[in-house]
């Protein structure tokens, strides 16, 4: 595990109201938010210093940003998933002392939810060693970078959008954020204001100009 803390502190409110010609955005980050799975791949991401570590058979791996907070809540949904190993396992035992495991519809229950805890915990505690931890409150800059609150307008149709950028392990505990391994994270990683990202998208490419690149301190609420 990887501890960064780049550049100087740039402490404002996260919680923003634009106005009435653009989007509301409410970064509603809760540590009432569970984790959830992955969808985007992992691979590095720009202007960050470094980001691998070494494994004990000092092979390179790829690392995970995240920010402090966010690290705390992957701990957190790690040690809850745990908690609930011993009542699964009395579930399991309880449903084998009915009798016919055949036709035992809790049985089943009781052995499906222990392989999606056990999976789970698996997942998490595979991911935590390769985590960089990244102190909200030093970052800032002119470049999005992981941490960046960035508004960007659709060239074509005039919406604008207001997304906060963070690791792909903590999106689920903020609201109006977005991964930086996501096609539209990794597009804007490194623009400056009026800077151009393209993201390939179904529809076909969308083209959306930096209107704003903004650095608030942390983002999740603990």
């Amino acid at each position: 595990m990887h501890w960064i803390f780049p550049r100087h502190s740039r402490g404002k409110r996260l919680w923003q109201s634009l106005d009435h010609n653009r989007t509301m955005f409410y970064a509603e980050c809760s540590s009432d938010a569970a984790l959830g799975p992955v969808s985007e791949s992992e691979d590095s991401f720009a202007d960050q210093g470094e980001i691998t570590i070494k494994s004990r058979n000092d092979k390179t791996m790829e690392s995970i940003p995240i920010s402090v907070e966010g690290y705390e809540m992957v701990k957190r949904e790690l040690a809850n998933l745990k908690k609930e190993r011993p009542a699964v396992i009395q579930a399991i035992k309880e449903a084998r002392e009915e009798g016919d495991l055949s036709e035992n519809a809790g049985y089943d229950a009781a052995r499906e939810r222990q392989g999606m805890l056990e999976a789970k915990i698996t997942y998490i505690e595979s991911r935590i060693p390769r985590f960089n931890i990244i102190d909200m409150n030093t970052l800032g800059g002119e470049r999005v970078s992981f941490g960046a609150t960035v508004e960007i307008e659709d060239v074509d149709t005039g919406d604008v959008k207001r997304y906060l950028l963070l690791g792909p392990d903590e999106t689920a505990y903020c609201k109006g954020s977005i991964s930086i391994l996501s096609p539209v994270g990794r597009a804007l990683l490194g623009k400056e204001i009026g800077d151009e990202a393209v993201v390939d998208a179904p529809r076909g490419k969308i083209h959306y100009e930096v209107l704003s690149i903004e650095f608030h301190g942390p983002a999740i609420e603990l």
